[in-house]
């Protein structure tokens, strides 16, 4: 009997282990069912922000490309003022020596008219002198008659020869 004892005993240990094995396994079951379903999750929780990352690269993306679009804009609006201003600083530069060369222009034709009128003035005073001198003659050649000196046809050839050495001159 006692072996059939040890060996109920036996069965007993056997089965108690198999029991054992079989939770064991059941609990390993449930863990890894519970780490199977976390690593779902996980993953599921991973796609999700995949899609919300590419969703946001995408966006950006397109942010990027209207950036892109707006600063090339601006270069070249850049660069046009740029050209503009070098154009309006040549057009400046010009007017400038336009203006200056149209100065010199007028105060070279304001001398000559400056020295024209100079020119016109010294004959002017010269004829002045002659004149004077003439009118000297015949107020003397007029005394000289009164008085009784020359007579009337000298002097006047004399006022004459001076008028003709004037016009000679002139």
């Amino acid at each position: 009997m006692r072996d059939r004892e040890d060996k109920k005993r036996e069965e007993l240990n056997k089965l108690q282990q198999e029991v054992e094995s079989h939770r064991n396994t059941e609990l390993q079951e449930v863990e890894l069912q519970e780490e199977l379903s976390r690593r779902r999750q996980e993953r599921s929780s991973l796609q999700e922000q995949c899609k919300h990352l590419e969703a946001r690269r995408r966006h950006a993306d397109r942010s990027l490309s209207v950036v892109e679009t707006e600063l090339t804009k601006q270069r070249e609006e850049l660069s046009h003022a740029q050209l503009l201003q070098q154009e309006v600083v040549r057009d400046v530069t010009a007017s400038q020596e336009q203006l200056s060369e149209e100065e010199l222009w007028q105060r070279e034709k304001q001398l000559t008219q400056k020295e024209e009128l100079l020119q016109e003035g010294e004959e002017l005073v010269e004829m002045e002198e002659e004149l004077r001198v003439k009118e000297d003659e015949i107020k003397k050649t007029d005394k000289e008659e009164e008085s009784g000196g020359l007579p009337v046809y000298d002097g006047l050839r004399s006022a004459f020869t001076c008028e003709e050495k004037w016009e000679v001159e002139t």
